[in-house]
């Protein structure tokens, strides 16, 4: 009689799992064909464009576009309508540095140890840095209000011992007639770890110190560049009593972020409101920001804020205007405007040509891997500096394609796409027959073991 071999459970399950990596190989196949691909760039709803080409000296790593304020100045606040666009017509992935604001770092709190004071003369407070770091500068943080205290500084790296590091400091707390807080000296650039900051009291009674913080160095290689400009407007607007500063920043230029004043006047306090246009014969201005300036000399001791730091915005024309105080003690020499440096940074391709599209105020966010992540600021600077970026010009989006022309380039995604579901269904058969060949031996295998009479009987 012919003997049934049943299928095995274990020969089964290989089998199955063999067939199961060979669909799934069917289906990555499948999703790397031609038809996967991403489609083109479509520019429809982008205003402007520009050409960037990579310089012949580039030979590795990213690259870097400056984001002048006429580039800005058409985008969104945030930059998701910024789009580079290699010559094949796929997006490039990007990073956008984020703008300078031209405010100052925070100071680093440092500990008081020591505190001694002499009635009628002084009060001496001894801080340590607990390392030798650079700093260049003191906040003195106190509760009291409405004085002026002359500050000397000197530092050691031992307790013992001092160094005169400034004798002509200024501290000043007002609240009228314009409110000034400045409780900061700054110091040439120093390394000590102990500090001796001595308060000239005098008559008066000692501050309330609650605290010392010190300021860290600049960053090397900082994003703010000064910017070229034209005085268009400088006097004394007697229906406001004020005194009035337009400046034109040119039309090549980076959006302003800080602007310092110069003037020799002494003693003084002015309350300023910055604003900003776009065009030479803007009806209105809009604001941007305000602050106070002042100069005030006491002893031989001065203390200063001569600039007024603002978020970056592009505007080209700038307005500033002085109030408070009289008038004939205060004139405007000139000032400086600074720049905030922002960056695209991106990994460009050998033999690649790019386009830089902007201005889509219904832009959404683009969803791609990220730009680069890695690089030194500086250095970037740098090669912005000799990326060759074109001028603007409005974009035309280029008309659809040909029928024909269409479906030669639809012809391979379709094929793909037809043979990678014929695949799948193979697979999918192969694996149904199998499971129906099983099937089928399990049941012949009981039958026959029906047949098999009982030797025991």
């Amino acid at each position: 009689m012919r003997q049934w071999r049943p299928i095995s459970r274990i020969t089964f399950e290989a089998a199955l799992n063999r067939l199961t990596r060979v669909v799934l190989t069917l289906v990555c196949v499948w999703s790397i064909l031609p038809g996967s691909a991403c489609a083109e760039f479509d520019s429809s709803g982008w205003r402007f464009v520009r050409n960037v080409q990579v310089p012949p000296t580039y030979r590795e790593g990213p690259v870097a576009v400056c984001l002048e304020a006429a580039i800005l100045e058409h985008c969104l606040p945030d930059g998701r309508d910024i789009r580079l666009v290699s010559s094949d017509g796929s997006t490039v992935p990007i990073t956008i540095t984020p703008p300078v604001d031209g405010r100052d770092a925070e100071p680093i709190p440092v500990r008081v140890y020591r505190v001694a004071r002499k009635a009628g003369k002084w009060t001496d407070i001894w801080v340590d840095k607990a390392a030798k770091v650079l700093t260049r500068g003191v906040q003195i943080r106190t509760r009291s209000s409405d004085f002026v205290r002359k500050v000397e500084l000197r530092g050691a790296d031992t307790s013992q011992e001092a160094y005169v590091i400034r004798v002509d400091g200024l501290i000043v707390d007002r609240n009228s007639p314009i409110p000034i807080r400045s409780h900061e000296v700054f110091h040439p650039l120093n390394n000590f770890q102990y500090l001796q900051i001595r308060i000239m009291d005098g008559d008066a009674p000692p501050l309330k110190v609650d605290g010392v913080y010190c300021y860290p160095p600049l960053p090397e290689g900082t994003s703010e560049r000064p910017l070229s400009h034209r005085i268009i407007e400088n006097r004394f607007d007697k229906a406001s009593a004020a005194t009035i500063v337009v400046a034109d920043l040119g039309a090549e230029r980076l959006p302003v972020c800080n602007i310092s004043v110069r003037t020799s006047a002494r003693n003084f306090v002015k309350a300023v409101r910055v604003s900003g246009a776009y065009t030479s014969h803007a009806v209105s201005w809009s604001g941007l920001g305000q602050g106070t300036i002042f100069r005030i000399i006491r002893d031989h001791a001065s203390a200063e804020n001569l600039e007024i730091r603002l978020d970056p915005s592009p505007i080209r024309y700038l307005k500033l205007e002085f109030t408070g105080g009289p008038p004939p003690d205060f004139t405007v020499d000139g000032v400086t405007a600074f720049g905030s440096v922002q960056l695209l940074v991106f990994q460009p391709t050998l033999g690649s040509s790019y386009q830089l599209y902007y201005g889509n105020p219904r832009a959404q966010a683009e969803v791609h891997a990220p730009g680069p992540t890695s690089f030194n600021i500086a250095q970037m600077v740098d090669t912005a500096r000799e990326m060759e970026v074109g001028p603007a010009r409005p974009n035309i989006p280029q008309p659809s394609p040909k029928p024909v022309e269409q479906k030669k380039e639809v012809a391979p995604f379709a094929l793909g796409k037809a043979l990678g579901v014929i695949m799948l269904l193979v697979g999918l058969l192969l694996l149904f027959s199998v499971m129906l060949k099983a099937r089928s031996l399990r049941r012949r295998r009981n039958r026959h073991s029906l047949r098999i009479p009982d030797a025991s009987r």
